[in-house]
């Protein structure tokens, strides 16, 4: 499924997830059509990370759902991988920094931020320059994000809410203009 397939879907539910809500049939009010409008206005309220527990709950979404999705697929696994473990530990832990800001953790900011050795996480051009990454290689790390997040209980508001921001990071991240996997270990 394309990026562009994905981003459609995000879309077309939040639209009809609006559509739903707005034709409740409910329009006196104190019914459920209320109940929903104070659950939109309560989580325009807080921030993705507060309605998930804070900065270190949202570092697990990472640790525990979405690097599994992408060490487990074979599509991808290979570029996560056959990184070193020090490696391995700086990309979790800035792809952390991004999702806390993402979430709009209090304080988190990847912009200039450093891992537990103090070691710069890099902008997303120079952390994946020279790497070959397809539109295809893109395709499966944000389907693998997505399933990451929907593993974790994230919502689908959520999920459509930092969609863009991720998105966004295709011209930086993609050196080659194929759907073709560029190290795919699928059998």
């Amino acid at each position: 499924m394309s990026t562009r397939t994905i981003h459609s879907l995000l879309v077309a539910a939040a639209a009809l997830t609006g559509a739903c809500a707005a034709s409740s049939p409910d329009s006196e009010g104190g019914g459920e059509a209320s109940a929903q409008t104070e659950a939109e206005t309560h989580a325009a309220e807080t921030s993705a990370c507060s309605r998930y527990g804070g900065p270190g709950e949202v570092g697990g979404v990472v640790s525990e759902h979405i690097v599994p999705a992408l060490t487990g697929d074979c599509r991808v696994s290979a570029m996560f991988t056959s990184l070193p473990e020090p490696a391995q530990v700086h990309l979790v832990e800035c792809l952390t920094i991004q999702v806390q800001e993402l979430f709009a953790c209090e304080g988190a900011s990847y912009a200039g931020a450093e891992d537990s050795t103090g070691a710069l996480c890099r902008d997303m051009v120079s952390a994946h320059a020279g790497l070959g990454i397809t539109n295809g290689d893109f395709d499966a790390v944000i389907e693998d994000i997505v399933a990451g997040l929907q593993a974790a209980g994230i919502s689908q508001a959520d999920i459509d809410a930092v969609a863009p921001a991720v998105l966004s990071t295709r011209a930086d991240m993609v050196e080659v203009q194929t759907d073709a996997l560029s190290n795919s270990s699928c059998g």
